[in-house]
């Protein structure tokens, strides 16, 4: 640990009107206390990011490195992806629900993953099952997703706003509250909340190593004729009767038919509800997707199913989409500098808004900056991050981790309990104490 006067003297050094005080005043709180706090704190950043990644299809090739995969739980891919989906709903002039569930997933081909409109088509021939409907239920697991960020981020913006303006923002800094502006980019899902689905299954290659038995018919029982067996006959070199052509709709959650149920070790001829009924056949190369007349989808409803013409990226619905994401964008980022620049107030900085204040001006920066980039160059195509496998956003993503940590550490060695119950990471003062509580109207208490 950094002594106090060790590390003032370190960043008065650095920059000489640089006003950066460490204070050590935690030791007053207890466990059960940091149980809650450290819940707290977590739950923002912990629901941004799991309900803002892809589910990830490995199709071929090698698996993903654990080092591909964290890279899309960087909150700048997360944006991405919210836009690159709204955008290609506002662009496409024909959206089926096989292009609904492409949109969602991210492909590994082998070398590093794949959302592009070409990829959209080309993974239907690996589609077992999609969704039901053209967009996402309200009544859905998406639906409870988009629900929760949602009210965290409305909760966020209103403690931010409510900290700037009542009493100051460096007051409400505490361990439970230094991820609400994460929470912020929740609201962000908002655009897209209609068009993020998780209720589709694809082929991966873990479906591919599962093992396919054909099922035997099983002995008559006693109590029946025995000229009735209980199932039809049937092998692997004669397959059953194709079953009739059904309407899209019934074909939406149907998996793979024809084969042998889990539960029962039975044959089921025909469309099911239920998935958990079946084991998947063995795939033994990428063209053999037909095992016994059946497809991935039947051919039919994959006719159906034609690429879906999307609109240029110089269209107005883009510009509309455009403006959707980066005027707010821009906004955030002026306000993380105004909190940033000491131009309301002297008072110095605590190590942890300081830590806080450098990390969100440098993720909605670059945040922003690569998206107008991405876009400028005509990559909107993608719901995949078109710089996420470069360099330098790895090394931007691995920064960004770092100082995370060291943000969190900074708190938690900060933050102290005010008379009033409420926690805060500035150093002890009775009269920021009692506004901070709303005991008193706000003064000039500086930034």
């Amino acid at each position: 640990m950094v002594p106090p006067a060790l590390f003032n003297h370190l960043t008065t050094r650095w920059h000489p009107s640089l006003n950066v005080n460490f204070h050590y005043q935690s030791h007053a709180i207890d466990f059960d206390e940091w149980l809650s706090l450290i819940t707290l704190c977590f739950l923002p950043l912990v629901a941004h990011v799991l309900v803002g990644i892809p589910n990830f299809i490995v199709l071929s090739g090698r698996r993903p490195h654990w080092t591909d995969k964290v890279l899309h739980f960087n909150p700048t891919s997360i944006l991405w992806r919210y836009y690159a989906i709204t955008d290609r709903r506002a662009r496409a002039t024909g959206w089926t629900p096989a292009d609904l569930a492409a949109s969602n997933a991210a492909f590994w081909d082998g070398k590093a993953f794949d959302g592009s409109e070409e990829m959209m088509v080309r993974s239907r021939v690996h589609c077992l099952r999609i969704p039901r409907l053209f967009r996402a239920k309200v009544l859905s697991p998406s639906g409870g997703k988009t629900l929760l960020v949602t009210l965290q981020g409305m909760q966020a913006l209103w403690v931010l706003i409510h900290g700037a303006i009542k009493t100051s923002y460096g007051q409400t800094v505490a361990t439970n509250t230094i991820f609400l502006p994460v929470a912020v980019f929740g609201l962000f899902r908002l655009p897209a909340a209609f068009w993020l689905v998780d209720d589709y299954t694809y082929a991966d290659i873990d479906t591919r190593e599962a093992t396919y038995v054909p099922s035997t018919p099983p002995e008559s029982s006693s109590s029946r004729p025995a000229a009735t067996p209980l199932q039809p006959k049937w092998t692997p070199n004669t397959p059953p009767e194709a079953p009739k052509i059904l309407s899209d709709r019934d074909h939406m959650d149907i998996p793979l038919r024809h084969y042998r149920s889990a539960s029962n070790n039975s044959m089921s001829f025909g469309p099911t509800r239920s998935e958990s009924n079946y084991t998947l056949p063995r795939m033994r190369s990428e063209s053999n997707f037909s095992m016994s007349g059946t497809r991935l989808l039947d051919q039919a409803q994959f006719a159906d199913l034609s690429a879906s013409p999307l609109r240029p990226q110089a269209n107005w619905r883009s510009y509309l989409v455009r403006g959707l994401f980066l005027g707010p964008m821009t906004l955030d980022l002026l306000l993380a500098l105004l909190f940033l620049t000491p131009i309301t107030g002297t008072r110095p900085f605590t190590a942890t808004g300081f830590t806080g204040n450098i990390m969100y001006v440098v993720l909605l920066a670059v945040t922003l900056g690569t998206m107008s980039w991405c876009i400028w160059k005509r990559q909107s195509n993608t719901t995949i991050l078109p710089v996420i496998h470069t360099l330098w956003y790895k090394i931007y993503s691995f920064t960004m981790v770092f100082v995370l940590i060291l943000f969190v550490i900074f708190s938690m060695l900060e933050t102290r309990r005010t008379s009033c119950g409420l926690y805060t990471t500035e150093p002890p003062n009775k009269e920021a104490d009692e506004v901070f509580c709303g005991y008193r109207d706000n003064g000039s208490l500086g930034r």
